[in-house]
């Protein structure tokens, strides 16, 4: 769970992220992952307009170990899915490319979890929303 916020001055305000991941591990220090996530951007102007977006983002990251912490990069692209709403022009609904990149840290409790923290710059290659931030803290669990 956590936050996007548009660099879009039209989408204005922080709103709500739902994210889950799958990561394989190639390496102690080298894994891939698989990114599904939603959330939503409420414009300005017009009023009471939203666009939604999900999106699949495949991504590579590189760790360091530091005891009970791993701070890590990681960066990837994904395809990004924007539904507007029909006050929106009609460019607002678009499937597009993009490239994310950004770190984090997993702070280890246990031999087979850790809490999570993550920040990533995320940059589209077409109409609003084309740049934002998604930060994210949530749990992760060793298979």
């Amino acid at each position: 769970f956590g936050f996007t916020a548009s660099f879009d001055a039209n989408l204005g305000g922080v709103e709500p992220l739902h994210t889950g991941t799958f990561k394989y591990y190639t390496t102690p220090r080298v894994s891939w992952r698989g990114l599904l996530g939603t959330t939503s951007f409420d414009a300005d102007n017009p009023s009471d307009a939203e666009v939604d977006m999900t999106f699949v983002i495949g991504n590579v990251s590189y760790n360091w170990e530091q005891g009970w912490v791993h701070p890590y990069v990681t960066g990837g692209i994904g395809f990004y899915n924007k539904d507007a709403d029909a006050s929106l022009p009609p460019d607002a609904n678009d499937d597009e490319l993009g490239l994310n990149f950004g770190g984090g840290v997993d702070w280890f409790l246990g031999a087979r979890w850790a809490p999570k923290f993550e920040g990533t710059l995320h940059i589209l290659g077409g109409d609003d929303p084309d740049n934002f931030i998604l930060g994210s803290a949530g749990v992760k669990w060793w298979f």
